[in-house]
């Protein structure tokens, strides 16, 4: 945009110079202004910016918070998952061995009782390997 007042000739009488000079200064002036205006808008703009940039990351810690304890929660819930199906696999495997052992012996040698003690040999280790299982876990 161009000002025609500019491009006028300078004209001779000194009150018509001074008005011309003063009208130059009123435009410098008005254009410091918009700039000044601009800065403030720019500087009102990039604190709402740094406000939400503030914001996101408050809400992104919180969700890594989140996730960590979560974590921890399901690393907790499977070890003790993992504890109670061994103790269940313990105390039913061992009598099952013991009453398969006994049952070999049996045929071999022809009796009938060597299943029924070899299966509660099983059943009191299998208790036994229980209670070593759970204080392993708590130690």
């Amino acid at each position: 945009m161009t000002d025609d007042r500019h491009d006028l000739p300078e004209p001779e009488d000194p009150i018509e110079k001074g008005l011309q000079e003063l009208q130059r200064q009123a435009d410098e002036l008005k254009v410091e202004s918009k700039g000044d205006q601009i800065d403030a808008e720019f500087d009102e703009r990039m604190k709402r910016l740094e406000g939400r940039v503030q914001e996101s990351k408050a809400v992104r810690e919180s969700q890594q918070r989140e996730t960590k304890r979560q974590l921890a929660s399901d690393r907790e819930s499977a070890r003790g998952l993992g504890v109670g199906l061994s103790i269940a696999y313990t105390i039913i495997g061992l009598p099952l061995f013991g009453y398969a052992v006994g049952y070999f012996i049996d045929q071999s040698t022809g009796g009938e009782s060597a299943k029924g003690i070899a299966m509660m040999i099983g059943a009191i280790a299998g208790i036994g390997m229980a209670f070593v299982i759970l204080n392993r876990q708590n130690s």
